[in-house]
């Protein structure tokens, strides 16, 4: 549910969007831009404070606490820019911009991800917006329906092991194909390089 400072900031970006122009789109990509950055800023902490004060730690609850503040915000944002004018693709906002659209979507809850993302599947397929989010989207969607992922984007911190883990994969060998087919590396390589763990029945059936 959406608090009052929520709702404000819609009702003052509803009202930016009426009668917009190029100087004003101009002054929203360097807005999404930020946000961009400030989130790739908060994001980057996670691993270095999970490994520094654990998962379970006051630490981690103010950065997580701060990641679900700046969240709550940036996705007001997006989904008002896209019930206004579609995803907003790269030819319209430019790529950092565009990415940050794609980051609030996909940090939202449930039903904001699955609102969208048929306008990220559109954009996907007219060039506008990276494959590859799609498949992240499809896998947060999916996982957080209690579904197994399709591409194996999603991964967990299991705080009693100190290990990350994959959330369930429907099918390796079909997953390493999509991942091909979006420009994604394989499951072992993208395992190897975030130092996340496969069980041994998954990698039987993984292609290399």
């Amino acid at each position: 549910m959406y608090s009052f400072k929520q709702i404000l900031f819609t009702t003052i970006l509803l009202g930016f969007f009426v009668g917009v122009n190029a100087q004003d789109w101009d002054s929203l990509r360097a807005d999404l831009e930020k946000d961009y950055y400030q989130g790739l800023r908060l994001r980057s902490k996670v691993r270095l404070f999970i490994s520094s004060y654990g998962a379970i730690s006051k630490e981690m609850d103010s950065l997580n606490q701060a990641i679900s503040n700046f969240d709550s915000l940036t996705v007001v944002k997006a989904s008002a820019i896209i019930e206004n004018y579609g995803w907003p693709g790269k030819s319209m906002v430019g790529e950092i911009a565009n990415k940050s659209v794609f980051y609030a979507i996909q940090h939202a809850d449930l039903e904001i991800m699955k609102k969208y993302y048929e306008a990220l599947k559109e954009s996907v397929k007219t060039g506008e917006s990276d494959p590859w989010d799609f498949a992240l989207l499809t896998d947060r969607i999916l996982i957080d329906s209690n579904k197994p992922q399709m591409y194996g984007t999603q991964y967990y911190f299991d705080e009693e092991v100190g290990q990350y883990f994959f959330y369930p994969i429907e099918n390796i060998r079909e997953a390493n194909r999509m991942r091909r087919k979006v420009g994604m590396q394989p499951l072992k390589k993208y395992a190897k390089r975030n130092n996340i763990v496969i069980s041994d029945t998954s990698l039987q059936s993984a292609s290399n």
